[in-house]
């Protein structure tokens, strides 16, 4: 299975949606699509942290595994849209992100996840 993730789940209101949408990657890259993410209650609302500790973790995980493209990475930090241009599987690769979806003003922080079994299709724990 492959996911393009945007994470935007962690907000404690109770009238915060997550929504899984599936998305049509016309045969690009093998396996289904889906984009995951979280609609706030209003724009007055905003997200600025998802984290986990020890004793509610947060995972990410599928039935098969995430694709990652070569040219791709774990986070929208890194996501080029000249070069998605060029490689067009790379719009259907897995990252993860709050708010952005490429590099072009991204103040994303990933501080203290460990990406590597992510990288390599897995869950992202």
């Amino acid at each position: 299975m492959t996911a393009a993730l945007m994470m935007g789940f962690g907000a404690t209101a109770s009238n915060v949606e997550l929504v899984v949408e599936a998305v049509d990657n016309n045969g690009t890259v093998p396996g289904n699509t889906y984009r995951v993410y979280a609609v706030l209650p209003s724009a007055q609302h905003s997200l600025h942290a998802v984290f986990a500790a020890e004793d509610h973790v947060l995972n990410v995980a599928t039935t098969g595994s995430f694709f990652q493209h070569q040219y791709g990475s774990y986070s929208s930090l890194d996501i080029n849209e000249s070069i998605v241009a060029m490689e067009p599987g790379l719009a259907f690769d897995s990252w993860v992100t709050v708010g952005a979806k490429n590099s072009e003003d991204n103040n994303l922080w990933t501080i203290g996840v460990d990406y590597n079994n992510f990288l390599a299709g897995q869950e992202l724990t």
